[in-house]
């Protein structure tokens, strides 16, 4: 068995598809349940929807191409079944001959309680030394698979092994690391205000002079190989033999750079709008009411070339290529209005930027719109997606996947999310596949509008959470009132369409009409808000008499669907061409 509860953060192991092998205890905190629970299982049952889609469109092929994934954001279904935010390392290892993916899971809460989240798994330093010595070759194997460095000292302070991720964070080779002690020249490290950081105040230098774990300690260390420091939230433990003596002090930290510089970065930054504080390492660009550019911060200026004083006062187009100025501009702002949108692309075209000395590249932009002081405030944030676009050619390999998760997301695109009918999208598909059977077999087929009378005076009295409950419950007895092959649609806010096959000549309908109207009838009892009782009035139409086109047949049903509320509602009405033309 592998030692993975000792791991100071949440871990897994799977097979190279991603079954699961082991989870440790700070895992089983997040998910529920006992490992034997989840044995065996794909890991995508832990994810959301979204996420799911994530881990087949981008977490496995980054797997199976790099071997490696390092701070992806996911979300996993927590004990409650509700979206837990973490940060997921992953690496693809050869574990005594097989092929596994260990797993490093962070929840990304703020700092105090990702740090406490962070450690909180780590088992007592003398049942860790107790399953290093009985297992060491095991140990060894997960312990380099940690996404997260790992230290082990000596009562003296030097240094006797490191993990590869230790290594890399410290910018050295594990036969440089080894034997090193606490005052070597080799460590320059700093407190998290940029002060030397004496050796007394190591987390090692504390655990030898207390004899007491310590943890959340916040450093940076300096490499001759960078400019600026490696930001790393360590935890020192001590672990003794049996006889109280020291045996070694375990050493654990994560990369926190990139945090540690957005802290820095929004603590200096003048920023004019609080709504782009967390866009800030994007560039990000304001514009007056003319599309003037009022705002250009140092990202923009790093990513165009040029300096604020140049754009100042200059229209926005002039970070456009020349040839999409019209169409690109048109787009843009008309997007614009709508309030807020995220795109990478208009139509079939990638959206393209244009740098100071004439070079195109790709970008992502968000738009937002405000009014400030009575003004016009338009803000552009764009980032730079050469990389992106780079890496999803990389992934091509994966093109199966990627279908299969299109073909998802379009199956999702095609049903009403409150009541889970078909939509006019599948309505209007359905809709042509019945018409061309109806034609090939010489039977009639019937199309009927449905509208419920007097749903706007539930919603206005009961609110819109009984109306859609509502809703719910008369989809799913219209639904069972019709035949099996039959479509019922939702396609409005409280109408529906029904396309009902082989219905002879018509004849064979109005049993089918009289179910609907007492599927709507029949009283329906809301807990929260009493009992409501509402009627439909249907209008019908009959293919191929009354004609063979789509728009059409809905039109007529639409049509005879008013007659039938103008004769009294709670009735059915055919569509009768002298009548409702």
């Amino acid at each position: 068995m592998l030692a993975v509860d000792d791991i100071p953060c949440a871990m897994m192991l799977t097979d190279g598809e991603g079954h699961m092998l082991r989870l440790n205890h700070e895992l089983l905190q997040i998910i529920g349940g006992a490992e034997a629970d989840w044995m065996g299982r794909s890991m995508e049952v832990l994810l959301t929807p979204a996420s799911r889609i994530f881990s087949q469109t981008h977490l496995f092929p980054l797997l199976h191409h790099a071997a490696a994934v390092r701070e992806a954001h996911i979300h996993f279904l927590g004990v409650d079944a509700e979206a837990v935010p973490v940060m997921v390392n992953a690496a693809r290892k050869r574990l005594d001959g097989v092929d596994r993916i260990v797993w490093a899971v962070f929840v990304a809460r703020e700092r105090s309680r990702f740090e406490a989240e962070l450690i909180r798994a780590r088992a007592d330093a003398q049942g860790l030394a107790r399953q290093l010595q009985a297992r060491e070759e095991e140990e060894r194997q997960l312990v380099d698979s940690l996404a997260a460095g790992l230290v082990v000292h000596a009562p003296d302070g030097a240094i006797l092994r490191s993990n590869p991720r230790a290594q890399e964070l410290l910018g050295l080779s594990a036969a440089e690391v080894v034997a090193r002690g606490l005052d070597d020249p080799v460590w320059s490290i700093v407190h998290a205000d940029g002060r030397p950081m004496d050796v007394a105040d190591y987390p090692v230098s504390r655990v030898l002079a207390t004899g007491q774990p310590v943890s959340n300690v916040l450093l940076g260390v300096r490499r001759t190989d960078r400019p600026e420091p490696v930001w790393l939230l360590c935890r020192a433990d001590p672990n003794h033999h049996g006889d109280g003596r020291l045996r070694q002090i375990v050493v654990t930290f994560v990369d926190v750079t990139e945090r540690q510089n957005a802290v820095a970065l929004m603590q200096q930054s003048e920023i004019r709008l609080q709504g782009i504080i967390e866009s800030a390492m994007d560039a990000v660009i304001s514009t007056d009411a003319a599309h003037r550019i009022v705002v250009f911060n140092s990202a923009a200026e790093a990513m165009f070339g040029y300096s604020r004083e140049q754009v100042q006062g200059q229209p926005a187009q002039m970070l456009l290529p020349v040839q999409f100025h019209a169409e690109y501009a048109r787009q843009i702002v008309e997007l614009g209005r709508s309030g807020r949108f995220t795109r990478s692309s208009i139509g079939q075209h990638q959206l393209y930027a244009l740098r100071a000395d004439g070079r195109q590249f790709p970008v992502e932009v968000s738009i937002s719109q405000l009014v400030l002081e009575g003004r016009q405030i338009s803000t552009v944030i764009l980032r730079d997606i050469t990389a992106r676009i780079e890496a999803q050619r990389a992934l091509e390999l994966s093109h199966h996947e990627l279908e299969q998760a299109n073909v998802r997301l379009a199956e999702m695109a095609h049903y009403d999310a409150l009541t889970g009918l078909p939509n006019r999208v599948l309505l209007a598909d359905r809709l042509q596949q019945a018409l061309a059977q109806s034609q090939r077999h010489e039977r009639a087929l019937a199309v009927a509008f449905l509208d419920l009378d007097g749903f706007k005076a539930v919603n206005d009295h009961h609110g819109h959470a009984a109306g859609d409950a509502l809703l719910r419950t008369l989809a799913r007895r219209l639904k069972a009132a019709l035949r099996d092959g039959d479509t019922l649609a939702r396609v409005g806010g409280d109408e529906f369409v029904a396309v009902m096959t082989d219905v002879g000549q018509g004849e064979e309908i109005a049993p089918v009409l009289q179910r609907l109207l007492d599927a709507v009838g029949q009283a329906v009892v809301l807990p929260e808000f009493g009992t409501v009782s509402l009627s439909t009035s249907i209008g019908v139409t009959l293919c191929p008499q009354q004609g063979t086109e789509p728009d059409l047949l809905l039109r007529q049903a639409d049509q005879a669907m008013y007659r039938a509320k103008q004769l009294g509602k709670n009735r059915w009405q055919f569509y009768d061409v002298g009548v409702d033309r």
